[in-house]
């Protein structure tokens, strides 16, 4: 199954306050999918992914995807055995002068109820 959302965030929305995004999941393995930043946020918007109080993408805690132009391909390999199945989407946007967005995809592997 693919979950995809696009996300626009507000110029001046600093990373210590940023937007979260919550993507509704099922239960299953993710096991990868994208982030796509569009021309012209070069380096200002900032995007994490989350699961409760772990930050899944990048893997090195506390870093950031912040491209212009780009795919950025994600190899998750995440288990959401249980509950809550959802992902934060953490961005923040440094601009002076615009809002930015972005558009993320993940795949998930479906797992039945009970297994």
């Amino acid at each position: 199954m693919d979950f995809q959302v696009y996300i626009s965030t507000t110029l001046n929305t600093p990373a210590s306050a940023p937007l979260a995004t919550e993507l509704e999941l099922t239960r299953g393995a993710l096991i990868g999918g994208w982030i796509y930043f569009p021309y012209g946020p070069a380096g200002v918007l900032h995007c994490q992914i989350w699961h409760a109080d772990t930050q899944i993408a990048p893997a090195n805690r506390g870093a950031s995807y912040n491209l212009d132009d780009a795919v950025v391909p994600l190899s998750l390999n995440f288990p959401l055995d249980e509950p809550p199945f959802n992902l934060t989407i953490k961005t923040w946007n440094l601009s002076t002068q615009y809002d930015h967005a972005l558009n993320l995809c993940v795949f998930l592997k479906e797992k039945p109820k009970g297994r």
